[in-house]
């Protein structure tokens, strides 16, 4: 069970016995976890997203870097 499952048991629980503004206060705990959660997976997506670009890119440079060498070794 989730963290924002479990708070929102927990609220669903204290409403039933008669807690006016615990349950509320807990859901909507409990909703701003789920919404974090979504956007850190996002966030997380496009980071690594980013990071599988920039290693592409260097690799890309140093096989070049590889290329003019052997390139001067050739016409030496």
């Amino acid at each position: 069970m989730s963290l924002g499952q479990f708070l929102l048991t927990i609220g669903v629980a204290l409403w039933v016995f008669d807690s006016k503004k615990i349950p509320k206060l807990i859901s909507n705990v409990a909703i701003i976890i789920s919404i974090c959660r979504q956007y850190y997976y996002s966030i997380a997506a496009r980071f690594e997203q980013i990071l599988e670009q920039a290693l592409h890119q260097r690799q890309l440079e140093r096989n070049e870097q590889k290329a003019q060498e052997v390139e001067k070794k050739g016409f030496m």
